[in-house]
């Protein structure tokens, strides 16, 4: 799932992950600065793929 910056909060992630069971990307901008400091301190190999994509039909 992706999303742009609207639903980007805590109630929204955990309802994708616990609820769902989805991974999702969702745009942070400085109108959260706590957040936006947060992830500006990582890494960006924090960020690699958990898993190869095995779903059917894609191949990337």
């Amino acid at each position: 799932m992706t999303s742009d910056a609207l639903p980007t909060q805590r109630d929204t992630a955990r309802y994708l992950v616990d609820e769902k069971h989805a991974q999702y990307v969702m745009e942070v901008k400085q109108k959260q600065p706590t957040l936006h400091d947060a992830l500006e301190a990582f890494d960006l190999e924090d960020f690699s793929p958990s898993e190869p994509n095995t779903r059917p039909g894609r191949t990337d």
